[in-house]
Order: C-alpha cells, then structure tokens, then sequence
C-alpha cells in the first residue's frame, strides 16, 4: 500500500470513527456477510474509538425452518483493533463479549431420492454435511474482501432452542459459560464453525431429554 494511499485511507478512517451511522453499518454489513445471514439489531452504542454494544442483535433463519432466529442476544460488545481497518485483507476484534444469548437449533428431514435412509439438513451447516458426507466447500478467491479474527469471546448465561423435524417436542437448555480465542473464517484460524461445533457439544452434553439427546447423537454421528 503506497504512502499517499495510506493517508488518504487514514483520513476516511478517522471521518468514519466520528460518524455513528457510518460506524454502525459499517459493523452490521460486516458481521452480515461474514455468518452469510441477514441481521437485525435494536440499537447501538458507540464507546469511541474503538468499541460499541449491540443491542437486540438477531441472525435471521432462512424460511425453511421453524424458528425465525438462528440466534439472538440481549448485548453484544465489541472491542476492535482500529488499525486492522487499515489493513487490506483483515479485521482484528480484540475481544467479543455475548451476553444471554438464545441459539435456535433447528432439523429438517431430508431423503435421497427414492432411498429410504433419511438425513438431516440443520440451520447452522453441520448436520447435512455430516449425514451426506459432503466435502469441504471450495470457495473462489477473495478480490479484497476482507476476513476477520476474533482474539477472545466470551459467551455468558446463554441457552439452546432445541427442535427437530417430525417431533412434537421442543427443548430448552441452559448453556455454559464458555471462551475461545483467536477464531476466523479463513484457514489460517480456528475456523468459526468449528466454534459452533464446540457449542453443539456443549447443547448436546446438557440435553436431559433422553430420546432428544440420542436423536441428535445419531444425527450428528457422535
């Protein structure tokens, strides 16, 4: 990046800190495009330079599933590393706190044409891929986009919404506290989805409902 570049890159950084409505797009697309989700929120705050609170943070389902949500949070702050956005292919968060989180676990069941073995498909990209045996996707090269790094996230008091497809029940679940560091969504980082994962675990471990549990064991092949 050439000096002149740099400054000029500088200048429009520092018109975006002192703009609200700027900052908070800038954030909400982001985030949008990074989980591959619309997202909604309330309201946020601005702690300049460098940190906001989301406030009523949603990630919308696609309409297929029964929730509306994927997931929900009362307060979501953000602490970033300013000069990361001057950078040309990544964002450092410097830490990522979640507070009462509501995730919403949703299975649809799927068949293979004619076959009587029945899959999954789940809203956050785990189970199909599991059931069917899929490979990992190959996406395109990037022209510029940039990835981004959380070094730590913290999630406190959350819970699960439990529901699979053909069942009457519907579970809730009360989630452990739990941190990670230093995940993203390019190879070179623990990748976020494998934080899902983590959380997945977590929902799975703490299900008291006994024919809930081993279905999403079966499902998820654990």
């Amino acid at each position: 990046m050439s000096k002149p570049f740099k400054i000029i890159l500088t200048l429009i950084l520092i018109l975006i800190i002192f703009n609200k409505p700027i900052i908070t797009f800038y954030y909400t697309n982001k985030f949008s495009k990074w989980v591959d989700k619309e997202v909604t929120y309330k309201r946020v705050k601005i702690d300049y330079p460098n940190s906001l609170i989301i406030l009523d943070l949603k990630i919308l389902n696609e309409e297929k599933f029964k929730n509306d949500y994927l997931f929900k949070s009362k307060k979501i702050q953000i602490s970033v590393d300013i000069g990361s956005l001057l950078k040309d292919d990544l964002v450092i968060i410097k830490s990522l706190k979640i507070d009462e989180p509501s995730f919403y676990l949703n299975l649809i069941q799927k068949r293979k044409g004619l076959s009587e073995n029945v899959s999954f498909e789940d809203n956050i990209g785990i189970a199909e891929k599991i059931n069917e045996n899929m490979p990992d996707k190959v996406w395109p090269p990037k022209k510029k986009d940039k990835n981004f790094l959380i070094e730590k996230v913290f999630i406190h008091r959350g819970e699960a919404n439990i529901y699979i497809d053909n069942t009457i029940k519907e579970t809730n679940i009360k989630l452990s506290d739990m941190r990670f560091s230093n995940i993203g969504n390019e190879k070179n980082y623990k990748h976020y989805k494998d934080t899902l994962k983590l959380i997945l675990f977590d929902i799975i471990n703490r299900t008291k409902d006994i024919e809930i549990k081993n279905k999403l064991k079966k499902i998820y092949k654990l």
